[in-house]
């Protein structure tokens, strides 16, 4: 009975909308977020201070993924809609599992690296409430500013990057 409502489902158009709305509704997810160390033509670091983050406000730009979103194109979207920037993608560096305390879930941070013509005496604006401001910054002071993702940062500025498991 089961196979049989499956394959109706399946070969229903609206129906099959509908299951996989649901399926997307109600089913489990995991909290994936995006980061990315931008090197500027003079080889700084871009550093972000976010309003909603009063313990560290400083660290590196980025956003949560929306559902669905591929990781590449969720980084360039979170700068284009935080920063008044351009900026090219050179790669995946590398994870940051963090953890949100004992109510909510770890979580997955992917950084990449991306690179930008603005140089040292350009500023970079911001276009949302959640970046009060930013500067360009050495890659030590970025990782005395953002020291959970300080190893990522320096991986970055070395050009070791990571590789994605595509499945």
């Amino acid at each position: 009975m089961r196979q049989w409502v499956l394959l109706r489902v399946q070969r229903i158009p609206v129906l099959r909308v509908l299951a996989e709305t649901a399926e997307h509704l109600f089913a489990p997810s995991q909290p994936v977020g995006v980061l990315g160390v931008i090197f500027n033509a003079d080889g700084h670091v871009l550093v972000a201070e976010h309003a909603a983050r009063l313990a560290d406000p400083w660290g590196l730009p980025g956003g949560w993924l929306n559902r669905r979103e591929i990781p590449e194109h969720g980084i360039l979207r979170e700068i284009d809609e935080e920063l008044d920037m351009t900026v090219a993608l050179d790669g995946y560096v590398g994870t940051h599992v963090h953890e949100y305390g004992r109510h909510q879930p770890r979580g997955l941070t992917l950084v990449f690296r991306l690179r930008s013509a603005l140089g040292d005496r350009d500023t970079v604006a911001s276009r949302t409430w959640e970046v009060v401001r930013t500067r360009w910054v050495s890659v030590d002071e970025a990782c005395a500013l953002a020291p959970r993702t300080a190893e990522l940062i320096r991986r970055a500025a070395a050009g070791q990057l990571g590789t994605a498991v595509a499945s």
